[in-house]
């Protein structure tokens, strides 16, 4: 499972539009022993590590769901910036990427970051050691590089912000890390995070209510 570097069409046919092109890029998280260890993920922008752009206005960022099609997100997104008509199209970056592991349908390389049900993703667990990959890159880290390479980097200097959108288990994935992301503020501030359709959501406090229906009246 490697990065062709080149336009593809990405994910089903019928979700995109058929114009849709992208690339399949490696996204370096960690370096360890001199292995450069990767998170796969489809971009309209090429390679985003390796060069920037003055073209992209704003950026989304998607997260897959429980059953990774990060291909299919991806086409989604691309339609969804089609949709809207406050920026041009054309000068949308959609960037989508790929949580390896339980349900991906494929084996990662020896190079690339999993996670497995031990290591979930949707929680922002640390990565999985198996095959000798690091065991201490936490899910929610992805997101960190994307957002600090696209926002922080000083790269894409027309970029106004980023909206990150996750879908059910993504939802998940997204509305907990707006809890808990360190990003410093000049990132944060410059971020949209839209979770839509998860199947659980983070309760802030360990108070719960719990209210009973007696003779008509609500008894707590």
């Amino acid at each position: 499972l490697t990065g062709t570097g080149g336009g593809e069409p990405c994910g089903a046919a019928a979700w995109c539009q058929e114009d849709a092109e992208c690339t399949f890029e490696q996204l370096p998280m960690v370096e360890r022993g001199g292995v450069t260890y990767t998170v796969p993920y489809y971009s309209n922008a090429g390679d985003i590590v390796a060069a920037g752009s003055a073209e992209w206005e704003l950026a989304l960022v998607v997260s897959h769901g429980a059953v990774p099609d990060p291909g299919g997100y991806w086409c989604a997104g691309i339609d969804a910036a089609a949709r809207q008509s406050g920026v041009d199209p054309s000068r949308i970056l959609v960037v989508a990427p790929w949580y390896l592991g339980t349900g991906a349908g494929v084996e990662p390389t020896p190079t690339q970051l999993q996670w497995t049900a031990a290591g979930n993703w949707r929680d922002g667990a640390d990565s999985d050691p198996a095959g000798g990959r690091p065991g201490d890159v936490s899910s929610y880290s992805v997101i960190d590089v994307i957002v600090e390479r696209l926002l922080l980097s000083g790269d894409f200097p027309r970029l106004r912000g980023a909206v990150l959108w996750g879908d059910s288990a993504g939802g998940q994935v997204l509305s907990r890390y707006a809890l808990t992301t360190q990003l410093p503020a000049a990132a944060i501030e410059r971020l949209r995070i839209l979770p839509s359709n998860p199947s659980s959501f983070p309760y802030v406090t360990d108070k719960r209510w719990n209210y009973t229906l007696i003779d008509g009246q609500c008894v707590l």
